[in-house]
């Protein structure tokens, strides 16, 4: 579910995944404070990998979804 619209927000990540949009949004539903906005940027031929972009009000918010998805990659 989208929490409010990117007008108001400011640390978008793009994020490349076969993985279902409904089981990201739950996650950030659970584990995200701040407000959010995700939304699909592009699929592949295959119809298999989307890329998704998710922006937050919260830098903290973005670090904490990168440890999550990204796993130890370095995150400014």
């Amino acid at each position: 579910m989208t929490k409010n619209t990117t007008k108001t927000l400011g640390h978008g990540v793009e994020y490349r995944t076969n993985e279902s949009l409904l089981k990201i949004e739950d996650w950030l539903d659970d584990n995200i404070a701040g407000k959010w906005s995700i939304g699909v940027e592009g699929l592949d031929d295959a119809l298999e990998k989307k890329t998704i972009k998710i922006v937050f009000r919260d830098a903290d918010d973005k670090r904490k979804f990168m440890v999550e998805y990204c796993g130890s990659m370095m995150v400014g």
